[in-house]
């Protein structure tokens, strides 16, 4: 058999392979380095007095509060096609698995 689509092949789904695995976890070092060695307060307060730049104040207001609090729940309104269709604002999802969704 050549090419052509083979029941079993290529990559399972969800799978990480070890590079990515090896950046993520890169990536994970070095941010807690950094924030250790920074004074996280102190960076924060400034932020917050910029009055010329309202943005600023606002994205770091919405950072420090998602922080504490956690990130507020989306709500998303589907509308179920079939069995195992369903459509959410124009976006078709449909049944991959027990409980998974994906968008085609």
């Amino acid at each position: 058999m050549h090419g052509g689509k083979r029941s079993g092949a290529g990559r399972k789904s969800g799978s990480v392979s070890a590079a990515k695995k090896r950046l993520q976890q890169t990536v994970q070092d070095v941010s807690a380095q950094v924030l250790r060695e920074v004074d996280a307060v102190a960076i924060s307060k400034r932020l917050l007095l910029q009055q010329d730049k309202p943005q600023v104040v606002a994205s770091t207001m919405e950072y420090l509060t998602d922080r504490v609090f956690g990130k507020p729940a989306q709500i998303i309104q589907a509308i179920r096609i079939s069995p195992s269709r369903f459509t959410c604002r124009g976006v078709h999802l449909s049944r991959i698995g027990h409980g998974t969704t994906s968008s085609r």
